[in-house]
């Protein structure tokens, strides 16, 4: 097990056996964090990230530390706002696990839907992290504009 003062940083962290988390500093908008559980080859990753681009970062990581992340088998929605759902589609085959609220909630407001929010944020006025460049919302524009299909296991 890891100590508990590790600084919060980036990345993958072993927090028990088999018990993974994967940390995006600061925390602030758009910037989640996700767990990864793992039992022999079996494998359950809960919540993706908010664009492509930081989910398929996250899944290089854990694959490359935890050979079993090779596939991952059950994916949970914890919630459906996008920085623990948009990255879903990079999950083909996974079984994807969340309430019934969370699936309808996620069919609302698709990373297209999104995508449009923030190009048409510079016209709405002034923004704080969502208009930043660096900010997984700016960056979910170019990356998750088009939205494969939501499927939830119930």
């Amino acid at each position: 097990m890891t100590d508990a003062s590790r600084p919060y940083e980036r990345g993958l962290a072993e927090v028990g056996n088999g018990f993974y988390a994967y940390l995006q500093p600061d925390g602030g908008w758009g910037w989640s964090n996700a767990g990864l559980v793992v039992d022999g080859g079996q494998t359950l990753l809960v919540d993706t990230l908010f664009d492509l681009h930081l989910t398929e970062r996250m899944l290089e990581e854990m694959r490359s530390a935890v050979p079993a992340a090779a596939r991952i088998d059950t994916l949970v929605n914890t919630h459906a706002n996008g920085d623990h759902c948009f990255g879903n589609q990079l999950l083909d085959g996974a079984r994807i696990v969340a309430s019934a609220q969370t699936a309808a909630e996620m069919a609302e407001l698709p990373p297209a839907a999104m995508a449009a929010l923030v190009e048409q944020a510079p016209q709405m006025g002034s923004t704080s992290t969502a208009s930043s460049p660096s900010s997984p919302a700016t960056r979910s524009a170019a990356s998750s504009s088009s939205a494969s299909a939501i499927r939830v296991s119930r």
